[in-house]
């Protein structure tokens, strides 16, 4: 009997020096309660999604300019059209 068998895995791997840098991360998270970690979580979800909003209402806005445009030259055609019947004389059209 040989003893216990060998472990595998992270403990078999060669270990790197723990150093200030790359144990930066593991402090932040040992440090964080749940809590502070959910309420972390739930602002940078509420950033990000209040840049999706901020987006999405400068879309909506150049899609509403856009369709006022169109809506202006349309209105301007129909006045040109209705000026011009209106002042055309009697039986011309016919």
């Amino acid at each position: 009997m040989g003893g216990p068998p060998p472990v595998s895995g992270a403990d078999t791997q060669p270990q790197m020096p723990m150093t200030a840098a790359n144990a930066a991360p593991v402090i932040r998270f040992i440090d964080r309660s749940p809590l502070q970690a959910r309420a972390s979580a739930v602002a940078e979800a509420r950033k990000r999604t209040q840049a999706q909003v901020e987006g999405a209402k400068a879309e909506i806005q150049k899609d509403r300019e856009s369709a006022q445009a169109g809506l202006q030259a349309e209105a301007e055609a129909l006045a040109r059209e209705i000026v011009r019947r209106v002042l055309e004389p009697a039986g011309a059209g016919r």
